[in-house]
């Protein structure tokens, strides 16, 4: 091989060590078909790519909607959580509020009362 081109074979055919060297090949791996590979890689998948493509896609949409169905109704709850706590945090500050000027009112009567 030339030292300037890997692919060229060199006069004197000796090949130089350069970092473009052709990695020594291995012997081609066993092919297998894509279930195959699916079931050995992942097995709880497997039984799913063993049924029919319209089955799979049909039962797949149902869970789907079926899932969408339950994230939409958590997601109603969540909010109605949402706005309790609102409702409950916006009285809580009422009440201190409240409260805070009660005692203000209070004091002050207190003292108007024994300077009379």
């Amino acid at each position: 091989m030339s030292p300037y081109n890997p692919d060229i074979p060199d006069i004197q055919g000796q090949t130089p060590i350069t970092s473009r060297s052709k990695p020594v090949s291995e012997p081609p791996a066993q092919i297998q078909s894509l279930d195959e590979h699916v079931a050995s890689e992942h097995p709880s998948v497997s039984s799913v790519a063993s049924r029919p493509v319209a089955e799979t896609s049909e039962n797949t949409t149902v869970e789907v909607d079926q899932e969408l169905v339950a994230l939409r109704q958590r997601q109603k709850e969540l909010e109605n959580q949402k706005n309790q706590l609102e409702e409950a945090e916006r009285r809580r500050t009422e009440y201190h509020n409240g409260r805070k000027e009660m005692e203000e009112n209070l004091i002050r009567g207190i003292g108007i009362l024994d300077e009379e």
